[in-house]
């Protein structure tokens, strides 16, 4: 029966735990990495797809015996829960966030957790930060408390707790949140390779009624200690340039004498670049740097510089970094190794002999209409026009380049590109709009672009019917407050189903002594029920300002539909609603730049030229209470 048992629980921890990929710390910029949960909306169940996903993992329904205990938990995380007052794994759909739920009346009977792993190989063990804010559940009379534990392992099966950063006992309906700030993880997660964190959640103690709050995860950093980070010594040798084509430009340099960690290597259309890569940040292919594009970062001193324009000469640069180490990730911008290479003519750009087919609206809507079509045999591209006429007026010009919104004829650009979907927006509702659609080629050719003008794809549709003015079927949901000394941030998750918009008042007092009435258009700013309207319109968050420490505020949010046939509809038979009291304590924001002032090798000081950059450092070194002799 022993076997039976071990065989059970090992292929479940197997189970849960083989897809998922530790994030491997020694070769995180700066030793550090960071989860902001910005893709969340794409995580799949069980953590399998999504960008970041593949970190984390679920926590099976395990485990007997008291909680909390960290291999004990009553609700499995494999899944995001569909209804919202269930426990389980939720997210933050919104403000993309991660957010957990423990429910039941009776206090530390119920748990849900997930984990994230970490490979420290050849690397020690530094800190922990994350973000927590609670989260209102139910009705507004709820009290009772959750709280959360955070545990290391190394193997899977023994779990330590951290206790500093613990978050016990938060209040629903009372809403809190707060920074758990460089927190020293277990000292055995130094060169572990399965190392791994268990956010632990569970049902805390305290409360007499109602629901148990959401507790609300953002911005996870997890750290590791190494050697400082140093600019690195010397740079690359002399760049060569390999293979050319119309679109592409293969480069290779000599590494540095000393080897950096990495280097960046920046493509422009531009003589220089306007500004230089900044000590501290990490810059990721794509990135704009002073004006050019990073096209590479890698210790690799081959290069590949691939969707170029044809007949165009670029400049390139090539910066050294130390970027896998602790502090301030470091570059090298003196004298940076620069040359220039031109790209070479690619075939003349061909007239596509096809056209775009099968033109079909959907998501059809009093103010915009959505559109797809099959593509043309031979064209790379599509311009799509709209017009209120049926006659265009005019035809694209072969050579000539139309962006979204510029007009042409009568008609006004819509989309150009390769995509086969489209939407028009800000139109006039229940008006007929009529749509043309160009093929065209300009990729990886020259003298562009070529249109077809014979026989464009067309199609008709009238955009949506206002109906008359009703009154929202739902509300907004998730209610979190970001409480600070003289302001409140406050953000909600809007219904999904209806609503035009979203009317906030705040007042000194827990209720109204008027509701929105219909027919009533209020502004910011406007007295309502003895509160005051501080937001209105699309918007899902909002901000109270110019307000008193250490006093409790309310908030109450109505939906409201005003774009329809009649007079504005509120919804005040049931609304969102919360509370937030401000800090009696000063916050800081905290900015981080390079101590500096000018001289006459820089732009220039007027009042003494012949300054030097260690007189300027020495100077502002010195200065008293000043951070910085300047900010732009």
């Amino acid at each position: 029966m022993k076997k039976i048992l071990l065989t059970t629980i090992y292929l479940s921890f197997y189970f849960f735990t083989e897809a998922q990929v530790p994030v491997h710390m020694a070769t995180q910029p700066a030793l550090t990495y960071f989860e902001d949960f910005s893709d969340i909306n794409n995580w799949g169940n069980s953590f399998t797809s999504g960008i970041g996903a593949e970190h984390f993992g679920p926590v099976p329904i395990q485990g007997t015996g008291g909680i909390p205990n960290p291999t004990h938990t009553t609700y499995p995380s494999q899944s995001f829960t569909v209804n919202a007052s269930s426990g389980g794994l939720h997210r933050d759909s919104l403000n993309p966030a991660m957010v957990l739920l423990a429910t039941g009346t009776t206090d530390n009977t119920t748990a849900v957790a997930v984990d994230v792993f970490f490979d420290f190989t050849n690397i020690n063990a530094g800190t922990l930060s994350f973000d927590w804010a609670s989260v209102n559940n139910g009705s507004s009379s709820s009290n009772r408390k959750g709280s959360l534990r955070v545990y290391g392992s190394i193997d899977g099966l023994t779990f330590a707790e951290i206790t500093s950063a613990q978050v016990l006992n938060i209040t629903n309906n009372s809403p809190s949140n707060g920074s758990i700030l460089n927190v020293n993880l277990p000292s055995n997660f130094t060169n572990a390779p399965d190392a791994r964190l268990r956010f632990y959640y569970y049902n805390g103690t305290g409360g007499t009624t109602g629901s148990r709050p959401y507790i609300r995860l953002d911005n996870l950093k997890v750290t590791a200690q190494g050697s400082a980070c140093v600019k690195p010594p010397a740079r690359p040798g002399p760049l060569q340039f390999g293979a050319i084509t119309a679109t592409s430009i293969a480069g290779h340099f000599t590494a540095a004498s000393v080897p950096p960690d990495e280097y960046l290597v920046i493509a422009t259309t531009n003589n220089s670049l306007t500004s230089l890569p900044l000590d501290s940040i990490t810059y990721h292919v794509g990135d704009d740097i002073g004006d050019g594009k990073l096209i590479q970062r890698s210790s690799d001193t081959n290069f590949l510089a691939l969707n170029l324009d044809p007949v165009t000469q670029y400049r390139f640069f090539v910066f050294p970094v130390n970027i896998y180490c602790s502090g301030t990730i470091r570059y090298n911008t003196d004298t940076p190794l620069t040359d220039t290479q031109s790209t070479i003519a690619g075939p003349p750009c061909v007239t596509p002999g096809t056209q775009a087919a099968q033109l079909n609206f959907n998501n059809i809507t009093p103010t915009s209409i959505s559109g797809h079509f099959d593509t043309a045999l031979d064209a790379d591209e599509y311009l799509v026009l709209i017009s209120t006429n049926s006659n265009l007026g005019a035809v694209p010009q072969d050579g000539s380049v139309y962006q979204s919104g510029q007009s042409l004829g009568n008609g006004t650009v819509v989309y150009r590109g390769a995509a086969t979907d489209f939407t028009a927006t800000n139109l006039l509702p229940n008006t007929t709009y009529y749509f043309f659609i160009y093929s065209l080629n300009s990729f990886i050719c020259s003298n562009g672009p070529k249109y077809n003008l014979i026989n464009p794809l067309t199609g008709t549709q009238n955009s949506g019917t206002l109906l008359p003015c009703q009154t929202p079927d739902g509300s907004g949901s998730q209610l979190v407050f970001s409480p600070f000394e003289n302001y409140i941030n406050g953000f909600f998750n809007p219904y999904p189903f209806d609503g035009d918009g979203y009317l906030v008042v705040m007042s000194a007092s827990s209720s109204l002594s008027a509701l929105p009435q219909d027919q009533t258009v209020y502004n910011v700013g406007d007295n309502l029920g003895g509160g005051t309207v501080i937001s209105k319109g699309k918007n899902f968050s909002f901000t109270a300002e110019n307000l008193n420490q250490n006093t409790t505020y309310h908030f109450f949010i109505f939906t409201y539909n005003d774009i329809c046939i009649g007079d504005i509809k509120y919804r005040t038979g049931q609304y969102l609603s919360g509370q937030a009291t401000t800090s009696n304590s000063l916050f800081y924001n905290y900015y981080f730049g390079n101590l500096h002032a000018h001289s006459s090798y820089s732009d220039g000081n007027k009042d003494s030229p012949n300054l030097t950059p260690a007189d300027d450092y020495s100077y502002a070194q010195n200065a008293q209470c000043l951070d910085f002799l300047g900010i732009s």
